[in-house]
């Protein structure tokens, strides 16, 4: 057994410990379906149902997350899978032939210091003259 799942399993323990805690101590403040008078024992009470509460809460948030998780991971899988389909059965290129540009097309014509490397002051007047 590994560390890590042993760690759970008093982790699981722990928190069924307190649950059953928080329930007796509930039951016992609330014996014959009445209230505590001192508000002592109230506060104690209302302590213990929040705490009940935030357990209850916490396992529906992690249920929620779960089958969000599930629910994606098999949307992803559905779109992998018609991805995967319409990329082996299509051809998005009718003649996949590598194209040669012909022989009668020159190089383009360049502007004095576009080969050059560096860097060249220019001056705004100089181009709005042109």
């Amino acid at each position: 057994m590994s560390t890590s799942s042993a760690i759970e399993l008093d982790d699981k323990e722990l928190l069924s410990l307190t649950t059953s805690v928080r329930k007796q101590i509930v039951q016992k403040l609330t014996t014959g379906g009445s209230l505590p008078e001192d508000s002592g024992s109230r506060i104690f009470l209302m302590q213990a149902l929040d705490g009940i509460d935030k357990q209850v809460m916490q396992k529906a948030k992690i249920k929620n997350e779960e089958a969000a998780i599930k629910n994606q991971e098999a949307t992803s899988n559905m779109v992998a899978a018609i991805l995967l389909k319409t990329t082996r059965t299509t051809n998005m290129v009718p003649n996949s032939a590598p194209r040669e540009l012909p022989p009668n097309i020159g190089s383009a014509p360049t502007v004095p210091g576009q080969t050059e490397i560096g860097v060249i002051n220019i001056d705004p007047k100089d181009i709005m003259n042109v």
